[in-house]
């Protein structure tokens, strides 16, 4: 689970671990005071975090596979013709170096508008282009919003409950 991933990627890269604790520390003063509202979203690293954790760890391996309707289509000067199943694994599409620089490190910084660490909206923008850990259009699943709710709160909880 994405859960249990972010745990472990939490484990492993001490600084990422400082700074979401940090955070999540500085908004809320107990586990049961961590509830979804105007104190819980501005928290911009915790939601890196697991973004990142669903880049590296996605719930399901694949895209469900898109399937080329009537007149076919083409794609970067390729033709497909109608009935053509199409589409790039999402675990794929999470470890491209080409897209995330140095797609295996585990820190949450570059999905934050920074200008001090030169990250800009148009960076941003241009990961969650190909970050879609929940699918994309008619497919996509309903409860996304939800379950990203459900991560943040358990997350906030679990780190003021303990330290690793």
């Amino acid at each position: 689970s994405c859960f249990s991933a972010m745990l472990s990627y939490l484990t492993h890269n001490r600084q990422v671990y400082e700074n979401i604790a940090q955070e999540i520390r500085s908004v809320f003063s107990a586990p049961e005071k961590v509830i979804p509202g105007a104190r819980l979203n501005p928290c911009t690293y915790a939601r890196a975090c697991i973004q990142k954790t669903l880049r590296l760890a996605p719930p399901g391996p694949s895209e469900l596979p898109p399937v080329v309707l009537r007149g076919g289509m083409t794609i970067e000067g390729n033709y497909y013709p109608v009935g053509t199943i199409v589409g790039t694994a999402t675990w794929a599409n999470g470890h491209s170096d080409e897209v995330f620089g140095d797609a295996e490190l585990y820190h949450a910084e570059g999905w934050i508008v920074s200008p001090e660490s030169g990250v800009s909206t148009h960076d941003v923008s241009r990961l969650k282009e190909v970050f879609h850990p929940f699918l994309k259009g008619p497919g996509s699943y309903l409860g996304q919003h939800l379950a990203l709710m459900e991560l943040m709160m358990v997350l906030g909880r679990t780190l003021l409950r303990m330290d690793f």
